[in-house]
């Protein structure tokens, strides 16, 4: 045995037969109050004990029903209940406020990047149209360890069509949308799937409503993008469209969608 050990060892021996014999009856555990009630609450205020000790033992209680409802306040305030008693009831039946925003990496809160129905707007005949929004659904072929993800869209054409083989887009961001909002090219599938497909780059296991959708290789359109009013990105490709499917698709998989003639 190491010398560290035994001396450890006889240090504790040292110890236990030092302690008085009533040490090693056995100690009850404290019994836990669930539940603690209204009823609870009046009678310890019955019993005068003060507003601190009522206070206290409703901080102490690990699972609190109390009735705060108007009838129930009105209860406690007939049986002699004081406001700063209730006034704990109520902090401890509130739930907890949500954390702050934790800081962007950059400075100040994380980007805003927005994806409502009127956010993405394409120019045509130097008017901004809206371009209607889309949701994919999560979609995979093949086998381990070559496995690739799709985007299924519903349709076999956008509803949005242009003959301008590099048109302008115009996205609503506080911050430049580039590696936010991509630009892709979709296949369109059978006639009997009745869907269009965006192949994406998944380097995550997880895919969520805050995603990063990144088209995947020949599906990815590069874009210039410059900010004309504050908050207002115009993009362009970088290159001429051929004839197909596109779309700009934005965090959660949704796709503002339109197509070349």
């Amino acid at each position: 045995m190491k010398v560290r050990n035994y001396i450890a060892l006889l240090v504790g021996l040292q110890l236990l037969f030092s302690l008085p014999l009533a040490a090693a009856a056995p100690v009850a555990p404290a019994k836990s109050e669930a539940g603690f009630s209204n009823k609870d609450v009046i009678k310890l205020v019955k019993l005068d004990l003060g507003d601190d000790v009522v206070i206290g033992k409703i901080k102490q209680a690990a699972d609190a029903a109390f009735d705060v409802t108007t009838d129930g306040l009105v209860q406690l305030k007939q049986a002699g209940v004081s406001s700063r008693v209730i006034s704990a009831m109520l902090e401890k039946t509130t739930p907890p406020a949500a954390p702050p925003a934790m800081p962007y990496a950059g400075g100040g809160n994380q980007p805003q990047f927005f994806a409502g129905p009127d956010d993405v707007r394409i120019v045509i005949d130097d008017k901004e149209i809206r371009l209607p929004a889309n949701r994919g659904d999560l979609s995979t072929t093949g086998f381990w360890p070559v496995v690739f993800t799709f985007l299924d869209y519903p349709g076999l054409h956008a509803r949005t069509r242009i003959k301008n083989a590099r048109p302008t887009l115009v996205i609503r961001s506080e911050h430049d949308p580039k590696n936010y909002y991509y630009l892709g090219m979709l296949d369109v599938n059978h006639e009997s799937d009745n869907n269009r497909s965006l192949k994406i780059e998944q380097k995550a296991s997880g895919f969520s409503a805050t995603t990063r959708v990144v088209p995947a290789g020949r599906w990815y359109v590069e874009y210039e993008s410059s900010e004309k009013a504050r908050g207002m990105w115009y993009i362009t490709p970088k290159r001429d469209l051929p004839p197909g499917e596109y779309g700009v698709v934005v965090p959660g998989g949704v796709l503002y969608e339109f197509g070349v003639d």
